[in-house]
Order: C-alpha cells, then structure tokens, then sequence
C-alpha cells in the first residue's frame, strides 16, 4: 500500500500544525490499514471523518483524542472492542457519532460511550443477529437506521429527547415453500403489525401444517391452534 506511505507524512504534518478538521477515506475494499499513532493522540482535532471498507489494525492502547467532539465512521472495520473499549473511550469530549456500515461485517452491535449527545446509526445489510445495544447515559438525538431484530437489550437512553427511527422488515419471501409454519404469539403479532404497515407476505403454496401460537389474557398462558390439511380448503 505505497500510496497509504505517501499519505501518512501529510496527515502527520496536518496533526503538527494543530488541524482541528480531518476527513479521510480509503476505498480499499477491506484491506487492512494502520493509521499513525500522531493522529490517534491528537491534542487539536475537533472533527474526525474515517472510510471507507477498511480494516484498521489492532489499535494502541494510549489512544488520546481531548479535544475531539465529533467522529464520523463509513464501513470502517475495527479489531476486537477497539471502537468502544479504545477509540471512544479516548475521546472524553465526543459529543456526536455518527457509524455507517453497507455489510455486517464489523458493524458494532453494542455501543458504549458516557458522553454522546447525538448519534446517527445506519446499517444497510439483512443479517440473522441477536439484538442491538445502546448505553448512551448523556444521549439526547438518535437516529437508526436498521431492519428489524429480534430484541434490543442493555439500552440506556435515560435522557434520549429526539428518535428518529427506520425499522425495516427483512423479506420472508424465502420460507414460502415450507410445508409446516410454527408461529409464536410474538411472531404472529410482530407479522400482523407489518401487515398492517404494509408488509405484504408471500403465498403458502405448499403450506399444509400450521401451528398458531396465542396468548390468552388470563395469566399469560399460551394455547396453540393447529391447521391441518391446509390444501383441502383451498378447494
């Protein structure tokens, strides 16, 4: 990666002059990338912009950003915890974050950070995952951006004002020549629900079991409804 060499005394002479803005972005298509150690200790640096589709190597443990405020991360692959656990625990005047990722790999499922006020989350990809969380104390604007999960666990956002949120549902076009539906009571609800928002499901054309989960109200016990023979009732 001879350009990135080429590049790399420019950044660090910017960081020596005090620059208080950098934007940099990579298109190395997921190619591993080192960034040098002046800017992660940068005393000046108010505004960070890193892309895209790049692995960053294994980050420094001394990591020290004081004066930055607002970071800005594009399909950016971190090692390990180093998003949450180096690189923002190191900025502990980080009021905005903003993380973009169009594949899931490397995109963080759990971010951590006492000071940001607002935070832009925009994941572009369908992948099976468990859940999502945000321990955001100070979090006064979020935006996010996903399809929907299964849950949403360890959330702080005890003083969340603003939320925009983008929900979408992942297509379940692919399960339709299933012969035998199990459906929970969530899972029935959480269909119904789409449905109503305009989800339009595909046809059963080889569905002949169908096992309907439901929540009765007193105490919260569940029965379960099964339809047989589906094929015989569409004559």
């Amino acid at each position: 990666m001879k350009e990135m060499a080429h590049a790399f005394p420019w950044i660090c002479n910017a960081v020596e002059r005090g620059v208080l803005e950098m934007s940099l972005s990579f298109k190395r298509k997921y190619k591993t990338l080192l960034l040098p150690s002046e800017l992660l200790t940068s005393k000046t640096l108010v505004k960070l912009t890193l892309g895209t589709q790049i692995y960053l190597g294994e980050f420094p443990p001394n990591v020290s950003l004081p004066a930055l405020k607002s970071l800005f991360i594009d399909s950016i692959v971190f090692g390990r915890d180093d998003l949450c656990g180096v690189l923002l625990r190191g900025c502990p005047l980080l009021e905005e974050l903003y993380v973009r990722h169009r594949k899931c790999e490397g995109a963080p499922f759990y971010i951590y950070n006492p000071t940001i006020k607002k935070l832009s989350v925009y994941f572009e990809f369908q992948f099976a995952r468990d859940g999502m969380s945000f321990d955001t104390p100070s979090l006064v604007s979020l935006d996010y951006s996903d399809f929907a999960l299964e849950e949403y666990t360890d959330m702080n956002l005890a003083s969340l004002v603003e939320a925009r949120l983008d929900i979408r549902y992942s297509k379940i076009i692919g399960i339709s020549n299933v012969e035998t539906l199990h459906l929970s009571p969530a899972s029935a609800d959480v269909i119904a629900r789409c449905v109503e928002n305009g989800l339009v499901l595909p046809v059963f054309k080889n569905l002949l079991n169908y096992l309907l989960g439901v929540t009765t109200n007193e105490g919260g016990t569940c029965c379960h409804i099964c339809f047989s023979s589906l094929q015989s009732l569409k004559h």
